[in-house]
């Protein structure tokens, strides 16, 4: 009997840790729609405004615009080239002056790839410890069933029915949790990827920018702040 009070509770303490999961689970969820939105609007926005700006070399205008959307992904990583630019010494070579710019903006994309995807190792655990912890309270739940088999057949049966229903209860309420998780990760690993191919592109488009502005870099210094 001692066992079966145990088993009862080891039950009862799964859908606990299941009820925690699920929210543990929607609030990183929740979290990460609301940065991934954030980061798409503020990029979008700097997009609009400074592209412009940067065709015309009007890089000190970019780069404030970039300060004012830096939770763009986009705008961060443009803003940390257009900050390298400005302290790029003047007796450095022109290759070397690129290598300086691209490890910079580098740096900016792993930084950015770090702070989006923060949240989500919590979520592929989730997704995968869920239905385990679903199946143990499962299986000491249907241990609890037997405890009544000493009563009346009839009352056996009935209690072994609701019990057992208890515990398949458990299974469900882990899919409950594991199944949308594991749908909300495929998302955002796609979003992820988005965003990766978005800032290297940046990256990228940034170094041809700061390639044909170089030369005129080294003549005047004062001209990468200026625009």
């Amino acid at each position: 009997m001692g066992l079966l009070r145990w088993s009862s509770g080891l039950a009862v303490d799964s859908v606990y840790a299941l009820l925690v999961m699920l929210l543990v689970s929607l609030w990183a969820t929740v979290g990460r729609v609301v940065r991934f939105f954030q980061a798409r609007r503020h990029s979008r926005a700097f997009v609009a405004k400074a592209a412009p700006l940067l065709r015309d070399g009007k890089l000190a205008e970019a780069a404030s615009i970039a300060a004012q959307h830096r939770l763009g992904h986009i705008a961060r990583v443009a803003l940390a080239g257009l900050d390298y630019l400005v302290r790029v010494p003047a007796s450095m070579e022109k290759a070397e002056a690129l290598a300086y710019l691209g490890r910079g903006m580098a740096r900016s994309v792993a930084r950015t790839n770090a702070e989006l995807n923060r949240g989500l190792d919590a979520l592929a655990t989730l997704a995968a410890t869920a239905p385990f912890v679903g199946t143990y309270g499962t299986i000491v739940g249907i241990l609890h069933s037997f405890r009544g088999v000493c009563m009346q057949r009839a009352t056996v049966v009935a209690m072994m029915h609701f019990d057992l229903a208890a515990a398949l209860a458990i299974t469900a309420l882990s899919l409950l949790v594991a199944v949308p998780t594991t749908w909300v990760l495929h998302y955002f690993a796609a979003q992820m990827e988005s965003f990766d191919i978005e800032m290297n592109a940046t990256l990228l488009e940034m170094m041809t920018l700061f390639a044909l502005r170089l030369p005129q870099q080294k003549e005047d210094p004062s001209s990468a702040g200026s625009g």
